[in-house]
């Protein structure tokens, strides 16, 4: 009843002026479709539409989309601060602890633009470091990315769209994970939405103020992060298309007008070419992706489905395939039904460029250039895929629920429908479930909490890989113990044999690994070794989807 009215009266049609429908009325209807097989209404009005009613009132929209927000809310706040800081995370708090000049010069070999480091810097500065107040911010930006999805669908397919795409993203653990996360991507998500409503909205017409807010979001997009780039550019690609083949509408903005737009984003982006360059000159400062991201040796639909099924899961919890395969096929549905409308195409264009352009440009530079590919990179491509998914929906669910000729509406679609609409419902959930009870970062405040008992004044600690030392440091700096300690950081397997020379001052050596290669593990170790070193504990921290820990403390013999 409730998924009835989901996809059917949410979406904007006019409410019943007087609500005659009654609860018994609803029953007797239920009951029909139990007893017969098809339902055969005469009595009650628009027997297609089935509202949820609530002492004979009709539930608005915007009350569905508070319950959504709220839902969405939870599943960001809860457990925001259980995990501890990652690698990635442990470096965002490290750049936002310097000074402003200080910060614009780090986020250049840490190869992102600035725009999240110098809002976490302020947001630090007033609420402090712990891990939910750092994580809080992505929590936020997830939840506004919620409401922004809202707007966008409404704006494009009308309310009931945008309640479906609201849910799926609320629910999305994939976006989850991103808004509970200290980085940039769930501001990214965010800033895509704004940049691509603005959009929407600057088609309908020339609008001064809706021209300011799309050059500001669409620059603070590029900010962002290096792949705002892409989704301007399919923004560009849209626009080619819409006034080459004629399609403005008169009021339309004019060719001028959008050109006063891109003047104003390129010469507001003018510092951030400085930040774009830096990376594509220094790739040493990226050489990371090439060692977790394998170059895709042929673009086939294969590898790039592959690659961006994760949009359904999280990172290193794996979705049902089929859920993935029902939202491939809710959107399917959607771009053949929008193909076939000849007034309902530039939707498909618009929506296609936004989810493919951030994904086939840089796996297509990736072979001609530099690697630059990752998926989560692409995450504000999602709302485009999510838009299509939603939009399938609904109408897979408007055609179940049409009456035949004879007004009777087959059980048969119903079921089918709400089968598959449960099948996804208890997929997501049971994900989300998985995502809450597994451990799927690094555990360095407890590597800190083992170290604390047993630490030294002078103790040496050596970490490795160079970029360990972040959330170790942001665990340990807290301590006393540490204060008077010693650290050095070695880079992997090359460096490992200069750790006896390095050790060779002290009588005690705590040796911090991250590496999922035994022969480096045992490397270090016979170094230390032969430097007249003998180990006294050696502790393993497994971690599900990334390396694990490996704690071991050395004593002279």
């Amino acid at each position: 009843m409730f998924f009835a009215w989901f996809v059917q009266s949410a979406g904007g049609e006019p409410a019943v002026s007087s609500v005659k429908k009654t609860s018994l009325c609803i029953l007797v209807h239920r009951l029909g479709h139990i007893l017969r097989w098809r339902i055969v209404i005469k009595k009650c009005e628009h027997p297609t539409r089935f509202p949820y009613v609530r002492g004979a009132k009709l539930v608005r929209p915007s009350f569905v989309l508070l319950v959504i927000l709220l839902a969405a809310l939870f599943a960001r706040i809860y457990q925001l601060d259980t995990e501890d800081l990652w690698v990635d995370e442990a470096i965002a708090v490290s750049i936002s602890s310097n000074s402003l000049g200080g910060l614009l010069e780090a986020s250049l070999p840490d190869g992102n633009p600035p725009l999240y480091y110098v809002l976490l810097h302020y947001w630090m500065w007033l609420f402090g470091d712990s891990e939910f107040s750092v994580r809080l911010p992505s929590a936020l930006f997830g939840l506004c990315s919620v409401a922004m999805m809202y707007k966008v669908g409404s704006t494009l397919f009308g309310k009931g769209t945008g309640l479906i795409a609201a849910l799926i993203l609320a629910l999305s653990v994939y976006h989850i994970f991103y808004s509970q996360e200290a980085r940039t991507y769930s501001m990214m998500v965010l800033l895509a939405l704004i940049s691509y409503y603005f959009f929407l909205r600057l088609l309908e017409g020339e609008d001064y103020k809706v021209l300011a807010g799309y050059v500001l979001s669409t620059t603070a997009l590029m900010y962002s992060h290096h792949y705002g780039l892409f989704f301007v550019i399919a923004q560009t690609l849209f626009l080619l298309g819409f006034y080459s083949l004629k399609r403005r509408r008169e009021r339309a903005p004019s060719l001028k007008m959008w050109a006063l737009a891109g003047g104003a984003v390129a010469t507001l982006y003018i510092p951030g070419f400085l930040y774009l360059a830096y990376p594509l000159t220094h790739p040493e400062h990226r050489g990371w992706i090439e060692d977790t991201v394998p170059m895709i040796t042929q673009l086939d639909l294969v590898s790039v489905l592959h690659t961006y099924a994760v949009y359904a899961q999280a990172p290193g919890l794996r979705a049902p395939k089929y859920y993935f395969a029902l939202l491939m096929l809710f959107a399917a549905a959607s771009a053949v039904a929008l193909a076939a409308s000849k007034g309902e195409r530039g939707k498909l264009y618009l929506l296609s460029l936004w989810l493919l352009v951030p994904i086939a440009l840089p796996l297509l530079l990736s072979q001609i250039v530099t690697p630059l590919v990752h998926a989560r990179y692409s995450i504000a491509a999602l709302p485009a895929f999510y838009l299509l998914a939603a939009e399938g929906i609904k109408r897979v669910g408007r055609v179940a629920m049409r009456p035949l000729t004879n007004g009777q509406v087959p059980l048969a679609a119903l079921c089918v429908i709400v089968i598959v609409f449960l099948i996804m419902a208890f997929s997501s959930l049971d994900v989300l479930h998985r995502y809450f009870t597994t451990e799927k970062k690094e555990p360095w405040r407890t590597v800190v909490g083992d170290v604390k008992p047993q630490a030294k004044r002078d103790d040496l600690f050596i970490i490795s890989p160079e970029l360990s030392r972040f959330p170790f440091d942001y665990y340990a700096s807290r301590e006393a113990f540490f204060q008077e300690a010693q650290e050095v950081s070695l880079d992997d397997r090359e460096q490992a044999n200069e750790v006896g020379s390095v050790a060779s001052g002290s009588d005690r050596v705590w040796l911090v690994l991250q590496t999922g290669d035994d022969n480096e593990k045992e490397q270090f170790k016979a170094e230390l070794e032969k430097a007249a070193f003998e180990v006294r504990t050696h502790k393993s921290y497994p971690v599900t989807h990334q390396y694990g820990i490996d704690l071991m403390l050395f004593e002279k013999k």
